[in-house]
Order: C-alpha cells, then structure tokens, then sequence
C-alpha cells in the first residue's frame, strides 16, 4: 500500500510524495504573493504627488480587475498630462525663442527641439508649433528693434556703450542697432538746417520728463486719472509742435493712458493666475482626495477626519483655510455621488440600467452616432440576457465619461469663481480719484449689497454668479469694464445706481463748477504775480499784453499744479471726492 503524505508533510520533506503536486503548491503560494505585492505597489503609486503615476496606476489597476470604468479614466489622465507635459517641454523652448538676450545658437537649438518634440509627440500639432516658433522669433526680432531704438534715443547715449549691448544681443542686435542709427542720423540731418532743430532741442528734454512721470503715475497705488489726463494733456501741446514727434502724434496722443491699461492688463493676469492656481490646487487636492477614500468603509468620517488635520496646520491664512474647505466639499460630493451610483448598480440586476443612467441616456442621443444609438436601444430591450449586459456595458462608458467630464466642469466653474471674487476686491480698492472719474455710487452699492439685508446678500450672490459667467465664457476680460457690466445686468443693483446718482448729481456738478472757477481765479491771481515781479515798470497797456500772452498762463497753470498742497484746495478736492458740501474759502 502506498503511503499518504499530507501537506504538511510533503512540505517538510520534498523527497517524499508526491512532488508535482507539491511543486503546483509551491507555484501558487509564490503567485499569489506576487499578486498581493503587485496590488500593493499600485496603491502606493496612487499615493504619490506624481500625476502621471496615479494615472498608471488607475489604468494597470483597471486592467487587473478588469474594470472598463477605471481604464477609461487612467487613460484620460495619461493623455491630459502626456499633452501638458509636452505642452510645458514646448513652452520651454519658445521662451527661449523670444528672448532678446538668446544667442543665435540658443535660439536655433531651441527651435530644432520644439520642431523635433512636435514631430514626434503625437500630441502636438506639427502646423501649429510651425506657426508659434515664427511668432515667436517675429517677437524676439521686433523686441530688439524696440530696445536698439529706446537705446540710440535715451538722452544718455554714448557709443562707448554699443559693445556691451551687441554683447547682450549678439547679431540681431547688431542689425537692429545698424538700423536705429541710420533712422536717427536720417532724422538729425533733416534737422540740421531746419529751425525746428530748436524747438525740438528746447522741447524734448520735457517731453521725455513727462514721459517718466506719465510711466510711473500708471504704476503708482495712489494713481489719478485726473491727474494722467493731465500731464497727457500737456504732453500732447509739446508733441504736437515738436519735430520727430509730431509726426507720431497719433500714436503717441494717447501713451499715458496706454502705460496704465498695461499696468490694468498685468494685474488682471495676475488675478486670472492667482484664480487658476487656486481652481487647481481646489480641483487636484479633491481629485486625490477621492481616490483616497471613495472605497473605504466610512468615506465621510475619514474625510472629516483628513479635513480637521490639514486645517489643524499652522500658519495657513484664512484664505488657505477657504481653499482647503471647497477641495473636501468638492470630494464629498465626488465621493457621494459615486457610492450612490455604486448602490444604485448593485442594486440592479446586470442587464438592466438605474434610473440616472436610463435618463442619462434618454437625453443625449447626440453623445452615441444613430446607427450605434438604435443598435443600444435595441440591445437594451433584447430578450437575450448577454445582448443587454453589452448594452448596458456601453451606455455606462459614456455616462462614466460624461460624469468625469461634469468634475472639469466643476473645475472651470471654480476658476471662473475665484476670478469673479477676486475682481471684486480689486475693484473696490480704487483709490479716491478713480472712485470720482467713475462715480462713487457703483462702489457704494456693491458694498451696501455686499454687506446688507439678507435681500440684498441675495442680490449681491445673482451678481457674482453673473461676472463669474462672464469670466468663464472669457478669463481675459478686463476687470473693470466686466465688473460693471454685470452691476448693470443685476437689476436691483442698477435700479440703486440710478436712485443714488440722481441725489448726488446736481450737488457734484456745483463742486466741480466751484473747482473750475477757484482754478480760473487762481490763475489769473497768478499771472498777475508773475507780470508785476517780472515786469515791475509796465504801463497798464503792456500789462494787458503780458496778461494775453499764452506763456503767461501756462506758466501760472504749471505753478498752480505745483500749489496742489495749498490746505483750501485740498478741501475742495476731498470734497469733490465725496461729492459734499463746498468749504467756505
């Protein structure tokens, strides 16, 4: 009779029994190991700050167990961040491209690897990158031109110094510097013997002054758009009679004003960065947040658990705070709406759909082409159990899409929020003289709604829902003129506007009058010093020359806006500010 080893046995004597059994034995105790480690690694990749390895370990983890849903998904994130990746590699090499201090060789490297990246990533567009790298040496070329002319003209100028700029802009700059000094000698030899050589040696050195002060009042916080209108004012009467610039007049009438819309335009891209920078830290922390818990026994205690933790942090503003509470509300309802699907499909038998997905696809026939809509509907109502379990299959890849595309739309909506907010608080900033160029009714009232009766609160949410839409359908729309814009679209807000400047308009109007005649008596008290300091022996007829004579009084206007100081007209401005009573004088 043979002997019968057990397991235990044959595992403590490989020599005896019945080694291939023992040798499956062996195989499958190793395999499931391998498994078990496997599995591991993948949760621990899904734990990593790494995007492009989360989105790897989604897609192996849906191969594994066989889960379309979950292949979908790591899928898509491979592609999101495969193209933002290239996107960043490329952004790389432009920016190379438009320096005006890259070398020949740095740009021609650079454009040789952005064609090459584009050639060979299939998720860029070879036409397009063709396109960027010719704008973008277009701009390098136009850059230097700009800084050859902006040297050769600056007062300063020495062509001692021409090595050092040919240094910083190589060959480029030399051809640019070639070209802005020929343009300038042109210019100067048709001055030579011109009388208007005088005017303009006379006049440019003010020309230039008001420039300066023009550029740094647009970027100064306490920055006057009376006060820009009117040293533009002066800087058009200097253009408009000097050669060299008078020419330009028309593109140069309007500079001041200019150099503040730049400063307006980098502050609403600061805001716009500011927005997306915190829509995706909101959007990614909920994203990681949700595959963290939406499987576990008890998501919701957990995830108030994680949230009290990361609140607990010190340090963090209260802005910080805000953030960190919209990523865990945003992965509850991630979370929530997931586990509700997940009973909902448990729920059902295999063949058949839940009512959101029915619905789901009931309402967009538009997402499946006829042919393979008719042939779904027809599976669906198939006595055959197979045919419905692939047609329900298939309906549920598309609803799982569309319901990862609803979180990027979430995403968008909360960039377009953070915009709108920040908007707000930008524009009630202004300073007193923008607050009376504008009229201070629209910042009183969006204050008053901001901060009123529950009413108004509401009022004031129907507003932020509206310039967060328009943000949304264009990030690049200027603050100002779109924060208005939806003031005028709210129409209680509007209604408010209007009751408020019909109080406030006839008393503004007499304040402004009152300015204008204490400028015209100042000025004429004014000219009247100079004369008789200047022209002490005058006859009363030469007086009356002097008093008509423009230079007079443009140099009494010059000294009335240096007297801006004097403790009356500070008076009269704040009260034109606030539109209040006139101070006696």
């Amino acid at each position: 009779m043979a002997l019968k080893l057990t397991s235990t046995q044959r595992l403590a004597n490989p020599n005896f029994g019945d080694v291939e059994g023992l040798g499956m034995l062996v195989g499958s105790a190793k395999a499931v190991g391998e498994q078990q480690k496997q599995r591991q690694s993948l949760f621990e990749q899904l734990m990593q700050d790494d995007p492009l390895q989360q989105a790897q370990a989604i897609q192996a983890l849906g191969v594994k167990d066989k889960n379309p849903a979950l292949i979908l998904q790591g899928t898509q994130l491979l592609q999101d961040e495969n193209l933002k990746s290239a996107s960043n590699e490329l952004n790389k090499y432009l920016e190379i491209v438009r320096n005006p201090e890259s070398s020949v060789e740095q740009v021609s490297n650079a454009a040789n690897l952005a064609a090459n990246l584009a050639s060979t990533n299939r998720y860029l567009d070879v036409n397009k990158v063709r396109g960027q790298l010719t704008e973008a040496r277009n701009f390098q070329s136009d850059r230097i031109s700009r800084l050859a002319q902006t040297y050769i003209n600056n007062p300063s100028y020495s062509e001692q110094n021409d090595s050092a700029f040919l240094e910083k802009y190589g060959a480029l700059g030399r051809t640019s510097l070639i070209s802005a000094k020929v343009t300038k000698a042109a210019g100067e030899q048709a001055l030579r013997n011109d009388a208007d050589a005088l005017v303009l040696k006379k006049n440019q050195p003010l020309i230039l002054e008001i420039d300066n002060q023009m550029r740094q009042l647009a970027m100064s916080e306490s920055y006057s758009q009376p006060e820009m209108e009117r040293l533009q004012a002066q800087y058009n009467g200097l253009i408009s009679e000097t050669p060299g610039y008078r020419e330009k007049f028309s593109s140069l009438s309007g500079i001041g004003l200019g150099y503040r819309d730049d400063v307006l335009q980098r502050r609403d891209e600061r805001v716009e960065r500011v927005a997306e920078q915190e829509a995706a830290f909101v959007s990614n922390t909920s994203d990681k947040l949700f595959l963290m818990f939406r499987d576990t026994q008890d998501p919701k205690r957990l995830l108030e658990n994680e949230r009290n933790k990361r609140l607990a942090v010190e340090g963090l503003s209260d802005r910080e705070k805000v953030l960190i509470g919209k990523a865990f509300d945003d992965a509850e309802k991630e979370i929530n709406e997931h586990v509700e699907t997940e009973i909902k499909r448990l729920e059902q038998p295999k063949d058949r759909l839940t009512l959101k997905e029915r619905e789901f696809f009931d309402d967009n026939g538009s997402v499946f082409d006829t042919s393979r809509y008719a042939a779904i509907q027809a599976g669906l109502n198939s006595p055959n159990v197979l045919v419905r379990n692939s047609a329900v299959k298939s309906v549920r890849l598309e609803y799982d899409a569309y319901r990862k595309a609803s979180q990027s739309d979430r995403a968008l909506q909360l960039k377009a929020d953070q915009q709108a907010s920040a908007a707000i608080e930008l524009y009630l900033r202004d300073n007193e003289s923008q607050r009376f160029a504008t009229g201070d009714d629209i910042y009183d009232v969006i204050e008053d709604f901001r901060t009123g009766s529950d009413s108004q609160q509401k009022t004031f949410s129907k507003f932020e829902e509206a310039l967060a839409q328009k943000f949304r359908e264009n990030p690049k729309t200027p603050i100002r003129q779109t924060v208005e814009q939806a003031v005028a679209e709210t129409p209680a807000m509007e209604s408010a506007i209007n009751a408020q400047s019909q109080v406030d308009t006839s008393r503004r109007q007499q304040v402004i009058q009152d300015v204008r005649t204490l400028d015209k008596a100042v000025i004429e008290a004014l000219m009247d010093n100079i004369v008789s300091e200047r022209y002490p022996k005058a006859t009363d007829k030469e007086r009356l020359e002097y008093l008509a004579d423009p230079a007079i009084k443009y140099e009494a206007e010059i000294n009335l806006e240096a007297s801006y100081q004097d403790k009356k007209r500070q008076q009269i401005l704040r009260a034109v500010a606030e539109a209040g009573p006139v101070p006696s004088l």
